[in-house]
């Protein structure tokens, strides 16, 4: 079981997302930042998609088209699927940089991911 926000679970994460193919003609990346409670630099990965094809990137990923950032708490939420993305946005504890367009292109294919990292999610520690 990997902790979340690990190295290792970045890595579930790519190895979920390996072989995974989305119905799309658009190519997006998106960056993921997680703001830790005070503990040190904040935890990067992205998620680009390109020819219908899903990879996750460990850190900073080069030219992404939007950057998703939260903190710890919202992102476990997030991650658990107990908050909707538009209602932690709403709230003030989503911030989103960059080309909203490609963000709601995206939105389809993360939903299509879900499946994908659900594994994940189930083999996930939260503490």
């Amino acid at each position: 079981m990997a902790r979340f926000l690990s190295p290792e679970w970045v890595a579930e994460l790519a190895a979920a997302a390996e072989g995974v193919e989305v119905a799309t003609d658009e190519d997006v990346t998106v960056q993921q930042v997680v703001e830790v409670d005070g503990a040190g630099e904040p935890v990067r990965w992205g998620l680009r998609v390109t020819g219908g094809r899903v990879a996750v990137e460990a850190g900073d990923v080069a030219d992404p088209d939007v950057t998703l950032t939260t903190d710890r708490a919202t992102a476990t939420a997030l991650a658990r699927g107990e908050v909707a993305v538009t209602d932690v946005f709403m709230a003030g504890k989503l911030r989103i940089a960059g080309d909203l367009r490609a963000l709601m292109r995206a939105g389809g294919i993360l939903d299509d991911l879900d499946e994908a990292f659900a594994a994940v999610r189930e083999r996930t520690t939260w503490g």
